[in-house]
């Protein structure tokens, strides 16, 4: 078998009501970016059926694989957990019991082949009947759209430079709405971490 360009990896928590819907999406979304792909789900210490319901997708797909915490780590742990375990040079990491949206995450993948790249991430912004950007009490109108694009050889890389300074350059992206009149409004507004020369790790 041919090795994944893509490797997706989800981590989920208590997501046995929507985590079919949720694997259909994404499986949708993937065969549109790529032929080369797998699915990695990081169940993150669910104490109901999550467990059960993505290991029953695993035998219903064959790109779908299944990592099980017996305890809650966080998003960071998933994201290792995945990680380890996958192949891909290109990896969307997306945490949360919800799929984005397409655009998101067609955006993304465009951003796959700069050479400088190590992450990015979408981010959707919240938008009133008007087009006005609006935040909840105590929230940004601008939210983290939940996934991120991570490059393995620029990933590699930062490992191997471990304990020295390794330059990296963060830019922010203008935000982008699309359509109109909605109450929430996914759009890529997000962050591009590049080797540069600015910022040190």
């Amino acid at each position: 078998m041919t090795s994944p360009s893509l490797s997706l990896i989800l981590a989920v928590r208590n997501a046995e009501q929507e985590l079919s819907g949720m694997i259909d999406t994404w499986l949708e979304i993937a065969s549109e970016l790529t032929a080369q792909f797998e699915l990695i789900i990081v169940d993150d210490g669910s104490v109901d059926d999550t467990a059960i319901v993505a290991s029953e997708l695993t035998q219903y797909y064959p790109q779908v694989r299944l990592i099980h915490h017996r305890l809650a780590y966080g998003s960071d742990a998933a994201l290792q957990s995945g990680l380890r375990v996958s192949s891909g040079e290109t990896i969307l990491f997306h945490d949360g019991n919800q799929a984005p949206g397409i655009m998101e995450v067609q955006r993304l993948w465009q951003l796959r082949n700069d050479p400088s790249l190590v992450m990015a991430h979408g981010n959707q912004l919240r938008l009133d009947g008007g087009g006005q950007e609006f935040g909840i009490k105590g929230m940004s109108a601008r939210k983290s759209g939940g996934t991120r694009l991570l490059r393995r050889r620029a990933i590699e890389q930062i490992g191997r430079a471990r304990g020295s300074r390794l330059p990296m350059q963060v830019r922010h992206d203008e935000p982008r709405a699309v359509g109109a009149g909605a109450a929430t409004i996914p759009s890529f507004a997000g962050a591009q971490v590049h080797l540069g020369e600015y910022h040190t790790l």
